[in-house]
């Protein structure tokens, strides 16, 4: 039987979740926002099968509370391994995970063995597409007028479905799990402390990136996460960039087999397994 632990850790202040399966090299999986860890469900199992997979929530999301002073998800992250005895773990992170991925790398780069950048923004981009840009005026609308199932129901046709393609195309049961996520987010108690970003801009210095790096891009998403993907690409030097069609933003949950396999080989290289 697989090595399985799970509890609740008080890091800076903030209860978070956390859970481990499996032994060897560790993972750490950080989810996007604003769902929670559950969205790497299809990926633990495989994944365990060769290493230590750790996800958790962050603070504020899934089962973890939410900070009440000014935080860093960076400082979380670090107390979080600091907590679990972790020397050192590969990234594996999807939009705002993969950039909070960044941001810890640049800030305690001899933590990261490699990083798993996947539907990736970065802090400091400015050029949006024009579906993004009308994405952003709909949710923004629905903020105003406080109508909750219009904004799941946003976040569910961006983000899952993406903004060209038809429903049809994807999995209810992907959708359903989506926004019961982003309902259970909503539902929770908020935290009064604002989170800190980085001084400088992070799309400023990813060229100091120097460990192993592999993008992963979709079919359907908005078009300038496929623009930010080779920008990566071409700042971080040796990095490796793979694209998994028939998905949009949430590719991992869309074709998990295809991720998982995309994840496992580029990890055979990085520990020579």
């Amino acid at each position: 039987m697989k090595v399985f632990d799970s509890g609740i850790a008080k890091i800076n202040e903030a209860p978070i979740y956390y859970e481990i399966v499996g032994e060897g090299k560790p993972l750490l999986l950080i989810h996007g926002l604003p769902i929670d860890s559950r969205m790497w469900d299809k990926q633990v199992e495989e994944l365990s099968e060769k290493y230590k997979v750790i996800r958790f929530d962050l603070p504020g999301y899934g089962k973890s509370g939410a900070h009440d002073n000014d935080f860093s998800f960076v400082e979380d992250l670090m107390g979080l391994l600091d907590y679990l005895n972790i020397e050192t773990v590969s990234i594996i992170g999807l939009s705002v995970g993969g950039q909070i991925g960044i941001e810890f790398s640049l800030e305690y780069p001899e933590k990261v063995d490699s990083l798993v950048l996947a539907s990736n923004g970065i802090i400091g981009w400015t050029e949006f597409s024009s579906e993004r840009k009308q994405f952003n005026e709909k949710i923004n609308l629905s903020y105003q007028e406080e109508n909750l199932e219009k904004t799941i129901e946003l976040m569910c046709n961006g983000w899952v479905i993406g903004p060209n393609r038809d429903q049809d195309m994807v999995s209810k049961d992907i959708v359903s799990l989506f926004a019961e996520m982003i309902k259970e987010t909503y539902a929770k108690e908020k935290g009064k402390g604002r989170m800190l970003l980085p001084e400088t801009k992070t799309i400023e210095r990813v060229e100091e990136i120097k460990i192993p790096t592999l993008l992963v891009t979709s079919e359907y998403d908005f078009p300038e996460f496929q623009k930010i993907a080779f920008y990566l690409h071409e700042k971080i030097e040796g990095s490796k960039i793979e694209n998994i069609s028939g998905t949009a933003h949430m590719l991992n949950m869309e074709k998990p087999k295809e991720f998982n396999a995309t994840v496992l080989c580029f990890l055979s290289g990085v520990y020579s397994i």
